[in-house]
């Protein structure tokens, strides 16, 4: 883990430092300090200032009430930047520690720990599924049932629907806010519905998918998904502000904000009484988790810069399929590759109502940014994807690198 640790997030009283004067230019910051910084390295005050114009400019267009934005730079150094309000009806200024629902982002941490247990010969890509589940008297009611693998899941090529989408799923959260599903329930909203498509003969995004594979997670370790995800991402990379989102009351949880058209009967607000206004514990290995930006710029690196599991299992990861006939976007074992103004990226992003999150990293430039808004698409004030909000930040970093000739990436930085 020692190669990770020169890029790991300041001490509290230097981030409490940071923010201070960064909010006297209009914004709120955090990272290491540069004052002292005599190698050539573009100081962090300069980035930071590049990446909130950059990004309040999109946000006068739109009207969405705040965002925050993780980078990582080629050099290690990480830094994270707030802009606009956590709570637009208080008029509360956004904190570059304000939490949010990462929703789908969390396969990214299913598929590590699911390589992880590949690698250590618990799980294999191409299991059937049958081997797994097919003593369970519900096996033969999913679609496909016999035909699929592990790896058929994970790349969403099972043919099998959302339940999320399927009929009485939402009624039933609206009915029920606070109930704690159990994963056969999720499931049971697919049992003998017609697949999109033959087993590996197409591509069909589902979060059943990962709840499928998070059930396998469970038989083959013995523990809760949670556990492991404990044990094996978020304490040995020092996610410290990571946790499950597997109930309502979830600290640091600020306001997301939804419209009239959000199909899940949520409140303006989506916070009531400091709760979340219905319990996020279905989404589990869907999504499953609420965090920083910060912290997901820094699960950014890890991940796609091999650190999270054995890298001879890299190719597989990357192997993709298109996610559409002709699509220029693709998707593997958890990941997303997709071009962008930079270069080709990996990546992955996530939508709970009230927010929307992005990770990438920028392949050419080993560049890392991620991004969380405190709104969806329902709010009527986003009018762009994420994915631009992710590149307009990384194009006033490396614009900010090209302009002070900094190299790309500092060799000596490493430990």
């Amino acid at each position: 883990m020692s190669n990770f640790r020169k890029w790991r997030r300041p001490s509290v009283a230097l981030c409490v430092l940071t923010v201070v004067l960064a909010a006297l230019t209009a914004g709120a910051a955090c990272g290491p300090a540069e004052s002292t910084d005599t190698s050539g390295q573009v100081p962090l005050v300069e980035i930071n200032t590049a990446v909130r114009e950059a990004i309040e400019a999109l946000r006068a267009a739109d009207g969405f009430p705040g965002v925050v934005v993780g980078y990582v730079l080629p050099d290690g150094r990480a830094a994270s930047v707030a802009v606009g309000l956590s709570d637009a009806v208080a008029e509360i200024p956004m904190q570059v520690g304000d939490r949010m629902l990462s929703g789908s982002i969390g396969k990214t941490y299913v598929s590590a720990v699911t390589l992880q247990l590949v690698n250590e010969g618990l799980i294999g890509l191409d299991d059937p599924l049958s081997d797994w589940f097919g003593d369970e008297e519900w096996f033969g009611r999913i679609p496909n049932a016999n035909d699929l693998t592990v790896r058929h899941l994970m790349t969403h090529t099972s043919g099998i629907p959302r339940h999320i989408f399927a009929e009485g799923f939402i009624p039933a959260l609206i009915a029920e806010p606070d109930r704690v599903w159990k994963p056969e329930e999720l499931l049971s909203y697919i049992f003998d519905v017609e697949p999109h498509f033959a087993a590996g003969e197409g591509f069909s995004y589902a979060d059943t998918n990962y709840i499928l594979v998070g059930m396998i997670i469970e038989k083959a370790t013995g523990n809760t998904y949670y556990e492991e995800l404990q044990s094996r991402i978020l304490e040995p990379f020092e996610l410290d502000e990571t946790s499950p989102s597997d109930r309502p009351d979830l600290d640091g949880l600020i306001p997301g904000h939804l419209g009239e058209n959000d199909p899940f009967g949520m409140p303006p607000q989506t916070i009531v009484n400091g709760r979340y206004a219905m319990n996020p514990q279905f989404e589990w290995t869907g999504g499953g988790l609420v965090t920083t930006a910060g912290d997901l710029a820094l699960w950014t690196k890890v991940l796609y810069e091999k650190g999270a599991f054995d890298p001879s299992l890299w190719d597989q990861f990357v192997d993709s399929v298109p996610m559409a006939p002709g699509a220029p976007v693709s998707y593997g074992l958890g990941v997303m590759l997709r071009p962008s103004d930079w270069g080709m990226t990996y990546g992955h992003g996530g939508m709970m109502p009230g927010y929307l999150s992005e990770m990438e990293y920028f392949i050419d430039h080993e560049l890392v940014v991620a991004v969380q808004i405190n709104a969806d698409q329902s709010s009527g004030t986003i009018h762009r994807a994420p994915h631009d909000l992710v590149g307009a930040a990384a194009g006033a970093i490396l614009n900010s690198l090209a302009r002070a000739g900094a190299p790309a990436k500092d060799e000596g930085a490493t430990e």
